[in-house]
């Protein structure tokens, strides 16, 4: 704006200068006259040469908008799409494909260099974010995520602390339940060591004692380590009737298998 108004001053001076160059000459002061033709010529060219400019400024100006407005509306989609695939993805059981493109929608959105300027368009950007890539996280393990596997991983955690106490915003209603359920079971873990530690000795005292294996169906799911020592492995999985796991032991060259329903011994062989 300011070229144009510019521009438009020079073209005033220039109408001056040819007015008072034809005075000049109908009073007969040719040299004047010429002198004020050259001076309004070059005010003319002055101010062309500022009119353009400013015209090429504003078409400048007018691609930048266009482009910007293009780029939001981008990011909008790609937050609207993530939004709907968290939406729809299980928490217990996450799938990778859907996890890792909520991720990658949600990057730009969240954390890119034009965040701020789709912020109030894309509400929670940042914690939505959070819970895509805890998500994929658990993903990772296939729907057989232990209490212990989520207590060991760190980046889990990090991601899951990253979600604000209390959250009322975009998914809430699948988020705040995530959040609990990931720290209910890093609770759980811990108090599950605690179990091993006191089932490790006592599997030590009955070892001294010449005891093994003294264990039986119907016996409690806390009772395992205690009478067996630590597994080699322990396989889990969820059903429709609850969480079923194998406990795999070595045993003088010997495997012994303990299965558990609902955490309770349901067979020893």
């Amino acid at each position: 704006m300011a070229f144009f108004k510019s521009s438009v001053i020079f073209f005033v001076l220039a109408g001056v200068a040819f007015i008072i160059g034809a005075v000049l000459i109908l009073r007969h002061r040719v040299r004047l006259a010429v002198a004020a033709a050259v001076c309004a010529f070059l005010l003319v060219a002055t101010g062309g040469i500022l009119s353009y400019r400013e015209s090429q400024m504003q078409a400048i100006q007018a691609y930048t908008a266009e482009v910007d407005a293009g780029r939001k509306q981008t990011l909008i989609r790609k937050y609207q799409e993530a939004v709907e695939l968290l939406r729809n993805v299980s928490t217990a059981n996450p799938d990778k494909e859907r996890t890792a493109r909520a991720v990658a929608l949600l990057q730009p959105v969240a954390s890119g260099a034009e965040a701020d300027s789709v912020a109030s368009e894309c509400p929670d950007a940042n914690v939505l974010l959070c819970y895509a890539e805890a998500l994929q996280i658990v993903s990772s393990y296939d729907g057989h995520i232990t209490n212990r596997n989520v207590a060991e991983n760190e980046p889990l955690q990090k991601l899951v602390e990253a979600i604000p106490v209390p959250y009322q915003g975009t998914l809430m209603e699948r988020i705040v339940p995530f959040r609990q359920l990931i720290e209910n079971r890093k609770s759980e873990a811990e108090r599950e060591a605690e179990l091993d530690a006191e089932n490790a000795k006592a599997h030590e005292q009955a070892m001294r004692e010449g005891h093994y294996g003294a264990l039986r169906p119907g016996d409690t799911e806390e009772k395992v380590t205690a009478a067996m020592g630590e597994p080699d492995r322990v396989n889990e999985s969820q059903t429709a009737d609850g969480v079923i796991r194998q406990y795999v032991f070595r045993h003088n060259s010997k495997y012994v298998y303990v299965y558990t329903k609902n955490g309770v011994v349901t067979e020893v062989k």
